[in-house]
């Protein structure tokens, strides 16, 4: 019965807890998103930028899986990711900016962004000093004209490339780069604000954007990597189910305390099993005392003389290859005839002891001890 009741118990709890983790996590609001995420309308998010694009002409998709499905996308921003990129993904996002597509690369992780950038011979490292107001190195920011940029240059860009366009430089160090890669264009830019809603609202900012996609034709596809910035898209596999809806984690959450709970109760799972070096093990003289026994309470001492008779004469039938159904006196001449240094009298008066009925418990174990004496002799 108690059985029954704590298995209800469990029961009702894991349900519980299942309706109240899902419940919860229905009603809370979302966590924020984070920095440069579309999804942000934060003033350092860039929500502002995807809509922006859209009503010019072109279509925005957010890319959730990881790696990175391409499929129709011309261009590609990677903003501010919050995770790293494996080396082999970092080399099909280059096979495909080679195919003619256009990378945005913009962030403020150097140690992140750089797992991706290696594979250009470029990476981004911390200004220590940088300029709030700067211009275009060279009059190639033309698609529209930009002239001067409102945006702190917080990373400079290191390259041993000899292919690189300067754009923007922060006295010598260079904050904005282009550079073709195979029949596509790469963009990098130590500069985030431009990107933000906040700086979106600067006309000059706003310019900046366009020239970096001046070379995507309208209704192109732009892509905006949000897988790395915590958003997967909905897996239709029962583990991606688990990890990525409310009631996934409901489920987890209840098993996981459910688990607690019976460690807690010190519950066990089936019937204990005891090691090899804790099992007991007897000893021999246990069996043979065990076997006595049950002869003394089986109150047959008739049966015992016929058992260690009949056990005699085989063996020393076979030991003599005499008849073991002969007389007692007929045994021992013929055996006496075979074994001269056999003593006749001792084994005559042992097999008269077998033959007898009613003998007491002492005279019965002497006779079983002669018995096993005579058995060692002969074998």
């Amino acid at each position: 019965m108690t059985r029954l009741s704590d298995n209800r118990l469990i029961a009702g709890a894991l349900v519980g807890i299942v309706l109240v983790a899902v419940f919860t996590l229905l009603v809370s609001p979302p966590p924020p998103a984070p920095a440069l995420s579309v999804r942000s309308a934060a003033s350092d998010g860039a929500m502002a930028l995807s809509l922006w694009l859209e009503q010019s002409g072109f279509t925005v998709r957010q890319v959730l899986s990881n790696p990175i499905k391409f499929g129709e996308i011309d261009a590609l921003l990677v903003l501010n990711p919050l995770y790293p990129y494996a080396d082999a993904e970092a080399l099909r996002i280059r096979e495909w900016v080679e195919d003619g597509h256009v990378l945005i690369v913009a962030g403020t992780a150097p140690f992140i962004i750089n797992d991706l950038l290696s594979v250009f011979d470029v990476s981004l490292r911390y200004l220590p000093s940088p300029v709030q107001n700067l211009s275009p190195a060279l009059p190639t920011l033309r698609s529209p004209p930009v002239e001067t940029v409102s945006a702190s240059a917080s990373y400079v860009i290191d390259s041993t490339r000899d292919d690189i366009v300067v754009h923007i430089a922060n006295g010598a160090d260079p904050v904005l780069i282009s550079f073709q890669q195979g029949a596509g264009t790469v963009w990098v830019s130590g500069l985030t604000q431009p990107f933000t809603n906040r700086g979106l609202g600067d006309e000059q900012n706003a310019r900046l954007v366009l020239n970096l996609l001046s070379n995507v034709p309208e209704q192109s596809i732009i892509g905006f990597d949000e897988a790395r910035h915590g958003f997967q898209e909905a897996s239709a596999s029962l583990s991606g189910w688990l990890v990525s809806s409310p009631a996934g984690w409901g489920i987890l959450l209840a098993l996981l305390l459910t688990m607690t709970f019976l460690s807690l109760r010190g519950r066990r799972f089936g019937r204990p099993i005891p090691v090899p070096e804790e099992r007991l093990r007897r000893e021999p003289v246990e069996y043979i005392q065990a076997m006595a026994n049950l002869l003394r309470r089986s109150g047959q001492p008739d049966e015992m003389l016929k058992h260690y008779g009949g056990r005699l004469r085989r063996s020393l039938s076979e030991r003599y290859a005499v008849d073991p159904h002969l007389r007692d006196d007929e045994m021992v001449k013929a055996i006496a005839y075979r074994d001269a240094d056999l003593d006749p009298a001792q084994l005559r008066s042992l097999l008269g002891r077998l033959a007898r009925n009613r003998l007491g418990e002492q005279e019965l174990l002497d006779t079983i001890k002669d018995v096993d004496d005579w058995l060692r002799k002969i074998s």
